[in-house]
Order: C-alpha cells, then sequence, then structure tokens
C-alpha cells in the first residue's frame, strides 16, 4: 500500500480550517494514486469523493473526538518535521 494523500490542517487563530489532499494519479511510482490510469472521468470522481463524504460524515463531535483519540499516532509524542 502506498499513501495516496493526507490530512491538511491549517490554524487561524482560535479556528482550524481541516482538508484533505488526494493524489488521483501519479506518474511517479514512490507515491500511491486513486486511479491507475491518467485519464479518468473528473465529473464522476468528483461526485463518487463528495458522496462518500456525505455518507461518512461525523455529525457528533465528541465521537469525531474520540475516534481521532484513538487512531492518532501521534498523539502525547514530540513531533519534529
Amino acid at each position: 500500500l502506498k499513501k495516496c494523500g493526507g490530512i491538511l490542517v491549517q490554524a487561524q487563530g482560535q479556528q482550524y480550517n481541516v482538508g484533505a489532499g488526494l493524489n488521483l494519479t501519479s506518474n511517479d511510482s514512490e507515491l500511491g494514486a486513486i486511479y491507475d490510469q491518467l485519464v479518468f472521468d473528473k465529473k464522476k470522481m468528483a461526485l463518487d469523493v463528495t458522496q462518500f463524504i456525505l455518507d461518512h460524515r461525523y455529525t457528533d463531535i465528541s465521537l469525531l473526538r474520540a475516534d481521532w483519540e484513538q487512531r492518532c499516532a501521534h498523539l502525547k509524542h514530540k513531533v519534529s518535521i
């Protein structure tokens, strides 16, 4: 398995903007991608991603926090970049 995306977080004062970055295609053998071909139906992809988000989004912030804390591998560890 190869990483094909990541979570992006930007702090602005007391607010955080969160998004997801996805590698749709890649010519680089070191990177993962969602599609294995360079040409794909962009409209269908956008609809598929939108539907996935709508079907899997959190409506309860406490459940989101609990899942995040359970799955967060770097929680309470020093992280350096």
